[in-house]
């Protein structure tokens, strides 16, 4: 018997709204496993159950958060889902590129903006060093855009203090300490804005 995929599963993601950590419930796990057409990786999560010490752990098992198997599972189980020290919830993704952000376990998707040529190639313009190593590393906070048109990019953050002027991520003083903190942090828009003046 094969399990028809929920409405909307191809765009949604599985994240955990919960402290501590994303966990499936064993009633999860059976359900995945009773209808992946995966047979090697519902084998492995069989041998999780079967093991199973420190809970199902979302991640732990080969699932990416987007499968749509995984999805569809979470939208249908509902808080059956979850493990008792989780909350597994599905939400839409609204980007192309994103990131999975974290705190003690509660878990939000982040946006991660595009560039597109054009303003890539004013970013070199304005980056005041020199080496190309330097300049890699701040187009890098970066993603290329798939399609023409940047939008929200102008609104990012990029950092470009040299990277041998900048603090250790360890030693770093508090954000509100603007004067010890040496980061020149600018938005993409400013920073074009200052090449024009």
């Amino acid at each position: 018997m094969n399990e028809e995929l929920a409405t909307g599963a191809e765009n949604g993601i599985v994240l955990n709204k919960c402290y501590g950590g994303g966990k499936i419930s064993k009633l999860a796990a059976a359900w995945l496993i009773r209808y992946d057409k995966n047979k090697s990786r519902a084998a492995k999560l069989r041998q999780q159950v079967d093991d199973d010490e420190r809970g199902l752990y979302l991640d732990h098992f080969g699932y990416e958060r987007t499968d749509p198997l995984l999805v569809t599972m979470v939208l249908k189980l509902g808080e059956a889902a979850s493990d008792h020290s989780s909350l597994l919830v599905v939400e839409d993704v609204p980007c192309k590129k994103w990131e999975i952000t974290e705190y003690d376990g509660i878990e939000d998707l982040r946006c991660i903006p595009c560039i597109d040529k054009p303003t890539r190639r004013a970013i070199l313009d304005c980056i005041p060093f020199t080496k190309m190593d330097d300049v890699k590393e701040v187009l890098g906070q970066l993603v290329p855009c798939e399609d023409e048109g940047g939008g929200e990019v102008n609104k990012y953050f990029l950092d470009i203090t040299p990277p041998g002027e900048r603090h250790d991520e360890e030693q770093k003083p508090p954000f509100d300490d603007a004067s010890v903190y040496q980061s020149t942090q600018v938005t993409v828009k400013d920073l074009l804005n200052r090449k024009k003046h």
